[in-house]
């Protein structure tokens, strides 16, 4: 598994809960500009619409050499290819206990482009500065 591209601030931001791994329906420029690594997973999440995932906010840029006649939308909406049991479970959690859903990396598995996502809850001020406190007690230096 070769990360492609990684939601640095994710783990920073929420807590997170169960993570799955879902397909995602890509154009073939998108695919060139993953594999180049330009994409940008800041504040990418997923939301549930008619029962179906959507990957939104990733931005991937597109290659030099796409077609200029050709309208590309680098922050489009991309459908995620889930399990309907994969997709269900996420639906009852997000509805239920009021969870998000964030995307941490983007990777390639056995030649298919793939997206890692969890189940999240948003972090408040206090529990990132201790976070902080601990990262830094980890590495050995006085806050």
């Amino acid at each position: 598994m070769k990360v492609l591209a990684r939601n640095k601030r994710a783990g920073f931001d929420f807590q997170l809960f169960d993570h799955f791994e879902a397909g995602i329906a890509l154009t073939g420029w998108e695919v060139k500009g993953i594999m180049a690594g330009r994409v940008q997973m800041v504040d990418t999440h997923v939301i549930i619409r008619k029962g179906e995932a959507w990957l939104v906010n990733c931005h991937i840029t597109p290659e030099t050499n796409v077609d200029p006649n050709k309208k590309v939308n680098p922050r489009r909406s991309r459908k995620l290819l889930l399990h309907s049991s994969e997709l269900r479970k996420l639906i009852g959690k997000v509805k239920q206990t009021g969870l998000t859903i964030v995307a941490l990396n983007m990777h390639r598995n056995h030649g298919k482009i793939k997206v890692q996502i969890a189940l999240a809850k948003g972090k408040k001020l206090h529990d990132k500065r201790r976070a902080l406190r601990e990262k830094d007690a980890r590495r050995g230096r006085a806050p």
